[in-house]
């Protein structure tokens, strides 16, 4: 077998998830080639119970009691020992041919560590509202006119979206090794309530920190299902904002901004996001203005979690106390 296509699933929309089924049941590649990973995480009802995998000779359901996309991730890592995996969400619907590419791309490009779809489109529920279409990248939405790849760390359009990622075991072992005590890195995606979503591109900075290269190619073509729940102003203003935050204490864990990371720095967040609030406040709330009051909403809440744990560390520090640094926070400076 050469693939792993694993799905990570939280109470499922079963209409979603069957549609995503039967997309990998039209797939051009073999099923001898592949296994499907069916990972269940903490659902209310067991999807064993309403999902079928008897069509696919190499698939199986797994349960993951800890909630949390990042635990379900990581099962589905260590359940599997091929050396290519991909994520397909449960409700996506990958074009015929998706696997077969990936695997192409996966023995044509060595150099390159995960890669994903360059082409993501919706099929909304609902027609959406026009004031969403600024922001439906926050929905992994994606139209590259090219192929995009780089090998430097950093926020990009290469970064590949969980949706359809393709990820070399080499690069999924090390993220799973350095998740394993590391609550910071497991915060970063969606648990419950939460909306954190930046564990995708956790996987691909630290894929270019490994010497590896991140990629998305506009061949690799998704269908994303988006029920009318998630195109609310309420649901986006709490998507926006947690993608914000999530992304604040991820460039604190490579210290993409560490020089930023500073009380003065939060003093001037503070300004900028009181002065936007007033701006909202006057022009009669439209939704443009909450969606960008959101953003900075979330990029103080980013700062202040990062700043409070460096808070701690010094605390503890002073008054003798051993603790264990968390990844990407420095001792302060004496």
């Amino acid at each position: 077998m050469k693939l792993s296509a694993v799905i990570c699933t939280h109470n499922p929309r079963l209409d979603y998830l069957s549609r995503t089924l039967e997309a990998l049941r039209a797939q051009t590649l073999p099923t001898t080639e592949w296994e499907l990973l069916l990972i269940d995480n903490a659902s209310r009802s067991p999807v064993a119970d309403s999902i079928s995998l008897t069509w696919h000779p190499n698939a199986r359901h797994v349960k993951e009691e800890v909630l949390g996309l990042t635990p379900a991730r990581l099962r589905g890592i260590q359940e599997t020992q091929l050396q290519l995996l991909v994520f397909v969400d449960d409700d996506s619907i990958l074009e015929p041919s998706y696997l077969e590419k990936a695997i192409r791309i996966g023995e044509s490009r060595p150099d390159l560590g995960c890669w994903g779809a360059g082409c993501i489109k919706p099929e909304y529920e609902k027609r959406p509202p026009e004031w969403l279409e600024p922001w439906d990248d926050a929905l992994a939405i994606r139209r590259l006119d090219r192929d995009l790849w780089a090998n430097i760390p950093g926020f990009n359009k290469s970064l590949p979206f969980g949706l359809g990622m393709c990820l070399r075991r080499t690069v999924a072992f090390r993220y799973a090794s350095l998740c394993q005590n590391d609550n910071v890195r497991r915060s970063l995606d969606r648990s419950g309530e939460s909306l954190a979503s930046c564990g995708d591109s956790d996987i691909a900075m630290l894929t270019c920190e490994l010497g590896l290269g991140t990629a998305s190619f506009t061949e690799l073509k998704i269908t994303h299902l988006i029920p009318e729940r998630r195109t609310t102003r309420q649901y986006m203003s709490r998507l926006i904002a947690a993608r914000a935050e999530s992304a604040v204490v991820l460039s604190s864990l490579y210290k993409f901004d560490d020089s930023n990371l500073s009380l003065g720095r939060l003093r001037i967040l503070k300004l900028k996001y009181l002065f936007h609030r007033i701006r909202y406040m006057a022009s009669g709330c439209p939704v443009g203005f909450e969606l960008t009051l959101a953003k900075f909403r979330g990029e103080l809440d980013g700062h202040q979690r990062v700043l409070k744990s460096r808070t701690t560390l010094t605390s503890n520090l002073t008054s003798g106390k051993k603790i264990r640094l968390p990844r990407g926070f420095t001792q302060p400076a004496s």
